[in-house]
């Protein structure tokens, strides 16, 4: 009897639960309260854009609600806050209103011939990469041993993960880590410096291509990234991906907007965009409000255009943004924030949400 009033306890609670989940709400403040944000339906999104939106060392207060007459409370936190972050698969009228971005986007490398051929492509800071790599003497090995998973996740997957990106860190399970090594197809790239395997990843061959999966160094310390670990790492997984034949090297997942360090790092080996977004949202954003302008105006923001093809919306000219390489020719537009609201706007803005065409100008 027990056990049925369990079962029937917890069958309420799973259906209550997808009934109220479309209403839920979290408010995402400083300590002040003098700025904040709203999220709607789940917490996925709230480090990338507490990190963006409000202070880094801000020890932000994050309550949870229920939303009834949603539209209205959108409004309202709109108003108020400058921005609302709602998950592509919400049911929302208001999509059309809304900027389309995705919390990460995959870039590639198309491989040419030969890996001399590659090498001479690459800019200045990735060609210093190689040459600080190679003189400092590290080496490489290939491994499939499966029953490594546990000391590269342990020793230096999570801790480098935590080290590097914080709260923002997506840390895949140990045990799908040994799910992907039973496939055949994956492999672990250690990376060596007098004897010691100070670095290594996980890559995998797959479909005439080599996808970067998970990284780490040892003990996540961070001396020997300045020693050139990661450099070496992806070096090495290149050469790989050569004496494989493949097509492309896929880089995997990025975060999409423009001053983020692991975006600049990818982007100077020649990377381009790929076809795979991850976790897209509508971003509500109101220019009007003081934070939500300072928002845009110090991130350069990756969104997606109509015919889902990237664009960016930044307070940056393309020369201002630091990024080496092809890709930032792939953009299927460029647009500029203004310093104020226009009374107008010209037709080549019309792929903006209708409240941000007054505030930007096409510039690409």
């Amino acid at each position: 009897m027990k056990k049925a009033t369990k079962g029937i306890v917890l069958a309420v609670k799973t259906f209550a639960y997808n009934i109220l989940k479309n209403h839920i709400r979290y408010t995402v403040e400083n300590p002040k309260k003098t700025e904040g944000f709203t999220l709607l339906e789940n917490r996925d999104s709230l480090p990338r854009y507490h990190n963006l939106y409000l202070s880094k060392a801000d020890r932000v207060k994050v309550r949870r609600r229920l939303s009834f007459g949603r539209s209205k409370i959108i409004r309202r936190s709109l108003e108020h806050f400058g921005m609302v972050v709602i998950p592509a698969s919400y049911p929302s009228s208001i999509s059309n209103e809304a900027l389309v971005v995705p919390n990460f986007i995959d870039l590639t490398v198309k491989l040419p011939a030969d890996i001399n051929t590659y090498q001479k492509t690459l800019p200045h800071t990735a060609r210093c990469d190689v040459r600080r790599m190679k003189n400092g003497g590290f080496t490489a090995s290939i491994s499939n041993d499966i029953n490594w998973v546990s000391t590269f996740y342990k020793k230096y997957y999570e801790p480098s993960m935590q080290m590097r990106h914080g709260e923002e860190a997506y840390i895949m399970p140990e045990n799908q880590l040994y799910s992907l090594m039973q496939n055949g197809k994956s492999e672990f790239i250690k990376i060596y410096s007098n004897g010691i395997c100070i670095a290594a990843l996980l890559g995998e061959f797959k479909n005439n291509n080599y996808y970067f999966l998970r990284l780490g160094w040892l003990n996540g310390d961070h001396d020997y990234v300045k020693k050139g670990a990661v450099a070496a790492m992806y070096w090495h997984s290149i050469q790989r991906a050569f004496d494989l034949n493949c097509n492309e090297m896929i880089l995997g997942g990025t975060p999409a907007y423009l001053e983020s360090g692991v975006f600049k790092y990818k982007a100077k080996w020649q990377a381009t965009f790929s076809a795979h977004n991850y976790n897209l949202n509508f971003l509500l954003l109101n220019p009007v409000n003081h934070s939500c302008y300072r928002f845009l105006k110090q991130t350069s923001l990756i969104a997606l255009n109509k015919q889902n093809l990237p664009m960016v919306l930044s307070g940056k000219k393309q020369d201002e943004v630091a990024i080496t390489g092809p890709i930032l020719t792939e953009f299927a537009g460029w647009y500029i924030l203004r310093n104020q609201k226009s009374d107008n706007y010209n037709n080549d803005v019309e792929e903006l949400p209708p409240t941000l065409r007054y505030w930007y100008e096409r510039v690409a």
